[in-house]
Protein backbone atom coordinates (compact mmCIF):
# COMPACT_ATOMS: atom_id res chain seq x y z
CA UNK A 1 0.00 0.00 0.00
CA UNK A 2 1.50 3.30 -0.92
CA UNK A 3 2.11 6.34 1.27
CA UNK A 4 -0.78 8.26 -0.27
CA UNK A 5 -3.29 5.44 0.45
CA UNK A 6 -2.12 5.03 3.92
CA UNK A 7 -2.94 8.57 4.89
CA UNK A 8 -6.17 8.48 3.03
CA UNK A 9 -7.24 5.31 5.50
CA UNK A 10 -6.18 7.07 8.40
CA UNK A 11 -8.14 9.85 7.89
CA UNK A 12 -11.08 7.99 6.78
CA UNK A 13 -10.96 4.95 9.31
CA UNK A 14 -9.88 7.17 12.23
CA UNK A 15 -6.05 5.66 12.95
CA UNK A 16 -3.27 5.82 14.32
CA UNK A 17 -5.46 3.77 17.30
CA UNK A 18 -4.40 3.92 20.57
CA UNK A 19 -3.02 0.74 22.26
CA UNK A 20 -4.53 1.61 26.01
CA UNK A 21 -7.40 -0.09 26.89
CA UNK A 22 -8.47 2.67 29.03
CA UNK A 23 -8.43 5.58 25.97
CA UNK A 24 -10.69 3.01 23.94
CA UNK A 25 -12.90 2.63 26.89
CA UNK A 26 -12.84 6.84 27.11
CA UNK A 27 -13.12 7.33 23.47
CA UNK A 28 -16.17 4.91 23.69
CA UNK A 29 -17.98 6.77 26.38
CA UNK A 30 -17.25 9.86 24.49
CA UNK A 31 -18.93 9.15 21.88
CA UNK A 32 -21.80 7.10 22.94
CA UNK A 33 -22.72 9.62 25.31
CA UNK A 34 -22.51 12.86 23.72
CA UNK A 35 -23.21 10.87 19.94
CA UNK A 36 -26.34 9.60 20.92
CA UNK A 37 -27.52 12.23 23.25
CA UNK A 38 -27.15 14.61 20.49
CA UNK A 39 -29.06 12.59 17.96
CA UNK A 40 -32.23 11.61 20.52
CA UNK A 41 -32.21 15.54 21.85
CA UNK A 42 -31.52 17.23 19.28
CA UNK A 43 -31.22 15.16 15.26
CA UNK A 44 -34.40 13.91 15.80
CA UNK A 45 -36.58 16.32 16.60
CA UNK A 46 -34.91 18.69 13.75
CA UNK A 47 -35.41 15.77 10.92
CA UNK A 48 -39.17 15.35 12.54
CA UNK A 49 -39.88 19.12 12.06
CA UNK A 50 -37.93 19.03 8.65
CA UNK A 51 -40.34 15.93 7.20
CA UNK A 52 -43.59 17.34 8.80
CA UNK A 53 -42.82 20.74 6.94
CA UNK A 54 -43.94 22.76 10.01
CA UNK A 55 -40.37 24.76 9.74
CA UNK A 56 -39.75 26.88 12.90
CA UNK A 57 -35.72 27.40 13.13
CA UNK A 58 -33.14 30.11 13.18
CA UNK A 59 -31.19 31.43 9.57
CA UNK A 60 -27.75 32.97 11.73
CA UNK A 61 -25.99 32.11 7.87
CA UNK A 62 -28.94 33.73 5.64
CA UNK A 63 -29.73 30.40 3.65
CA UNK A 64 -33.39 30.41 4.57
CA UNK A 65 -35.06 28.25 7.60
CA UNK A 66 -35.94 25.40 5.68
CA UNK A 67 -31.56 24.66 4.33
CA UNK A 68 -30.44 25.74 7.61
CA UNK A 69 -32.60 23.41 9.46
CA UNK A 70 -31.74 20.81 7.26
CA UNK A 71 -28.07 21.17 7.88
CA UNK A 72 -28.46 21.31 11.87
CA UNK A 73 -30.65 18.23 11.54
CA UNK A 74 -28.12 16.46 8.95
CA UNK A 75 -25.40 17.32 11.29
CA UNK A 76 -27.14 16.71 14.71
CA UNK A 77 -29.30 13.69 13.46
CA UNK A 78 -26.82 11.42 11.10
CA UNK A 79 -23.29 12.69 11.20
CA UNK A 80 -23.35 12.40 15.41
CA UNK A 81 -25.25 8.89 14.79
CA UNK A 82 -22.09 7.84 12.48
CA UNK A 83 -19.77 9.21 15.42
CA UNK A 84 -21.41 7.06 17.98
CA UNK A 85 -21.22 3.96 16.12
CA UNK A 86 -18.08 4.64 15.01
CA UNK A 87 -18.07 4.63 11.31
CA UNK A 88 -16.07 7.48 9.36
CA UNK A 89 -15.56 9.03 12.78
CA UNK A 90 -13.51 11.92 11.74
CA UNK A 91 -14.77 13.23 9.20
CA UNK A 92 -18.51 12.25 10.72
CA UNK A 93 -17.00 14.81 13.66
CA UNK A 94 -16.83 18.15 11.30
CA UNK A 95 -20.21 18.87 10.50
CA UNK A 96 -21.20 18.47 14.13
CA UNK A 97 -18.08 21.13 14.92
CA UNK A 98 -19.12 22.78 12.27
CA UNK A 99 -22.94 23.22 13.46
CA UNK A 100 -21.95 23.67 17.13
CA UNK A 101 -19.26 26.46 16.12
CA UNK A 102 -22.56 28.15 14.92
CA UNK A 103 -24.42 27.59 17.49
CA UNK A 104 -21.49 28.73 19.66
CA UNK A 105 -20.13 32.07 18.37
CA UNK A 106 -23.07 33.31 16.39
CA UNK A 107 -26.72 31.86 17.61
CA UNK A 108 -25.92 32.62 21.13
CA UNK A 109 -22.89 34.85 20.61
CA UNK A 110 -25.09 37.47 22.13
CA UNK A 111 -26.38 35.10 25.27
CA UNK A 112 -24.78 34.68 28.91
CA UNK A 113 -22.51 31.71 29.09
CA UNK A 114 -25.45 29.80 31.06
CA UNK A 115 -27.30 29.57 27.56
CA UNK A 116 -24.02 28.68 25.29
CA UNK A 117 -23.01 26.13 27.65
CA UNK A 118 -24.57 23.42 25.77
CA UNK A 119 -23.11 24.15 22.62
CA UNK A 120 -19.79 24.74 24.08
CA UNK A 121 -19.82 21.32 26.21
CA UNK A 122 -20.96 19.67 22.46
CA UNK A 123 -18.28 21.91 20.41
CA UNK A 124 -15.23 20.38 23.21
CA UNK A 125 -16.66 16.67 23.31
CA UNK A 126 -16.68 16.55 19.34
CA UNK A 127 -13.06 18.47 18.62
CA UNK A 128 -11.68 15.71 21.15
CA UNK A 129 -13.22 12.82 19.31
CA UNK A 130 -12.06 14.11 15.96
CA UNK A 131 -8.24 14.66 17.09
CA UNK A 132 -8.50 11.77 19.25
CA UNK A 133 -10.44 9.12 16.75
CA UNK A 134 -12.91 6.52 17.50
CA UNK A 135 -10.53 4.25 19.42
CA UNK A 136 -10.55 0.71 18.88
CA UNK A 137 -14.25 -0.17 19.75
CA UNK A 138 -15.63 1.34 16.65
CA UNK A 139 -16.68 -0.05 13.05
CA UNK A 140 -13.56 2.09 11.50
CA UNK A 141 -11.13 -0.24 13.35
CA UNK A 142 -12.63 -3.27 12.26
CA UNK A 143 -13.02 -2.14 9.05
CA UNK A 144 -9.21 -1.16 9.40
CA UNK A 145 -8.24 -4.66 10.61
CA UNK A 146 -10.07 -6.21 7.71
CA UNK A 147 -8.69 -3.94 5.16
CA UNK A 148 -4.98 -4.27 6.29
CA UNK A 149 -5.30 -8.01 6.63
CA UNK A 150 -6.30 -7.99 3.20
CA UNK A 151 -3.59 -5.50 2.21
CA UNK A 152 -0.69 -8.04 3.42
CA UNK A 153 -2.23 -11.09 1.76
CA UNK A 154 -2.17 -9.27 -1.55
CA UNK A 155 1.65 -8.26 -1.04
CA UNK A 156 2.52 -11.99 -0.02
CA UNK A 157 0.95 -13.27 -3.10
CA UNK A 158 2.17 -10.49 -5.40
CA UNK A 159 5.38 -11.12 -3.87
CA UNK A 160 5.27 -15.14 -4.67
CA UNK A 161 3.75 -14.48 -8.05
CA UNK A 162 7.13 -12.16 -8.74
CA UNK A 163 9.37 -14.93 -7.34
CA UNK A 164 8.13 -17.45 -9.99
CA UNK A 165 8.17 -15.25 -12.61
CA UNK A 166 12.06 -14.47 -12.25
CA UNK A 167 12.53 -18.28 -11.76
CA UNK A 168 10.56 -19.20 -15.00
CA UNK A 169 12.36 -16.43 -16.68
CA UNK A 170 15.95 -18.54 -15.96
CA UNK A 171 17.56 -20.19 -19.29
CA UNK A 172 16.51 -23.08 -19.83
CA UNK A 173 18.78 -25.88 -18.88
CA UNK A 174 17.67 -30.19 -18.13
CA UNK A 175 18.99 -31.20 -14.52
CA UNK A 176 19.81 -34.65 -14.02
CA UNK A 177 17.59 -37.15 -12.27
CA UNK A 178 20.37 -37.73 -9.20
CA UNK A 179 18.60 -41.17 -8.50
CA UNK A 180 19.93 -41.90 -11.95
CA UNK A 181 23.57 -42.68 -13.17
CA UNK A 182 25.69 -40.01 -14.92
CA UNK A 183 29.30 -39.01 -15.61
CA UNK A 184 31.27 -36.04 -15.48
CA UNK A 185 30.51 -35.21 -18.99
CA UNK A 186 27.35 -34.66 -18.13
CA UNK A 187 27.94 -32.43 -15.26
CA UNK A 188 29.84 -30.41 -18.16
CA UNK A 189 27.70 -29.79 -20.67
CA UNK A 190 24.93 -28.96 -17.35
CA UNK A 191 26.78 -26.18 -16.60
CA UNK A 192 28.21 -25.14 -19.96
CA UNK A 193 31.14 -26.43 -19.92
CA UNK A 194 33.22 -28.61 -22.50
CA UNK A 195 33.94 -31.83 -21.16
CA UNK A 196 37.55 -32.57 -20.03
CA UNK A 197 39.66 -34.60 -22.70
CA UNK A 198 41.31 -37.62 -20.58
CA UNK A 199 44.81 -37.01 -21.72
CA UNK A 200 46.18 -40.53 -21.35
CA UNK A 201 43.99 -41.14 -24.31
CA UNK A 202 46.04 -39.01 -26.49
Amino acid sequence: MSAGSSRLRTLLLGGPYPKSLAQDAALLALRLGFGLTMVVAHGIPKLSQLVSGEVQFADPLGFGATPSLFLAGAAEGVAAGLVAAGLLTRIAAVPVITTMSVAFFVVHGADPFPQQEKAFLYLVAFSIILVGGPGRFSIDWLLERTGRSSSDASSTTAASSGANEDFAALPGMDVPDPDLPHTAADDSELFGQEPRRDTHDE
